[in-house]
């Protein structure tokens, strides 16, 4: 019985070894291209122009090294990169430059610009490894971010479409168009957790571009001498936007996809009243919270978003942090604004409205 042995990363050796040789060549040419150009255009003596292309293209190869560092040790190397692609972009184009003034013609010019390119891309792979691009993002998983990210947008615009009343059909096609994108790019094990992902960082820009612009009030109004009203609450549409995301990710994702909501048809040109975007139920629920968190303002009138949220969800409402925030916001203005006989009516009321919620 014969054994076969073979030696261990000896492919790997050939593969490398073939590498830097036609690296090699390539940044010979290069060398020779540079050479000839500061020869020819810029009229300098020999010498000067065999140290000027000997250090155009050291300086490319030194800085590959560098980024190999970098890599090594953990460090970003993306700036090192980019210098070293622009330094074989730039030794290419003063090469053809030279080649076209000289009378060559396009084929010897893209030769020129061919060389010094390829052999940063060959460097590129013989110094920093293979393991550095893949740890990289793949095109795959990059086509992948932008589907999402389209759908995200598309079913914003949807949103604002339905909530001004115009441009709903273009919305609500382009908005099926990037949906049905999406479930043909991403894999279906991976939608669950690549939309819940871009779910929360929808909520996390909605939060934040709030706060910014309650703080931007804030300042106007201190600036002013005004105190806080309650012309400081913001208008709910990142809330009502998030919220369309969210009834979007539960029709493509969830069990239950007989509860996906139905198009507008394509026939019904009339602006769509009220009423069919939001239902009765949807109106009472909002009621509903308004009055538990406008209850709890009563009792603790400094209570933050999560306090808010911790009470809707005692009451059997699960809302996201920021659709807490904004309620809260409204109910302190609505608060500001009640005369104090009215208070003790609002806390009756949230009373007999608690046993209702929770059985609901």
């Amino acid at each position: 019985m014969s054994t076969t042995h073979t030696t261990p990363g000896g492919s790997r050796r050939l593969v490398l070894t073939l590498a830097v040789t036609v690296a090699l060549l390539c940044t010979a040419v290069a060398y020779e291209g540079m050479y000839q150009f500061g020869l020819d255009m810029l009229g300098w003596s020999v010498g000067t122009a065999l140290a000027f292309a000997g250090i155009f293209e050291l300086a490319q190869l030194t800085v590959a090294l560098l980024a190999r560092e970098a890599i090594k040790d953990g460090r970003p190397a993306g700036t090192l990169l980019t210098f070293t692609w622009m330094l074989a972009g730039a030794s290419g184009f003063l090469a053809a430059w030279h080649e076209l003034d000289a009378g060559h013609g396009i084929g010897a010019a893209l030769f020129r610009i061919a060389a010094p390119v390829l052999a940063a891309g060959l460097w590129h792979l013989v110094l920093l490894g293979d393991r550095h691009l893949a740890a990289g993002r793949s095109w795959a998983q990059m086509r992948a971010d932008a589907r999402m990210h389209r759908l995200f947008l598309t079913v914003e615009d949807a949103a604002r479409a339905h909530e001004t009343g115009k441009g709903i059909q273009r919305a609500e096609a382009a908005r099926r168009r990037a949906r049905a994108v999406a479930l043909r790019t991403v894999p279906p094990e991976d939608m669950r957790a690549k939309a819940t992902a871009w779910l929360g960082s929808l909520s996390a820009v909605a939060d934040a571009t709030t706060d910014v612009a309650r703080m931007h009030l804030e300042t106007n109004a201190r600036v002013a001498g005004l105190a806080p009203t309650a012309t400081l609450v913001q208008p709910d549409y990142e809330a009502q936007a998030a919220e369309s995301v969210r009834s979007e990710l539960e029709a493509m994702t969830g069990p239950d996809r007989t509860a996906r909501r139905s198009p507008v048809r394509s026939g019904n040109r009339s602006k769509p009243r009220r009423s069919a975007l939001r239902s009765g139920a949807d109106r009472a629920d909002r009621s509903a919270r308004l009055a538990i968190v406008s209850g709890l303002l009563d009792q603790a009138p400094d209570a933050s978003g999560p306090d808010a949220q911790a009470a809707l969800a005692a009451a059997g409402h699960e809302v996201s942090d920021g659709y807490a925030r904004k309620l809260l916001r409204e109910a302190r203005a609505t608060t500001q604004d009640r005369t104090p006989d009215e208070a003790p009516a609002m806390a009756a009321a949230v009373a007999d409205a608690a046993p209702v919620l929770v059985e609901a």
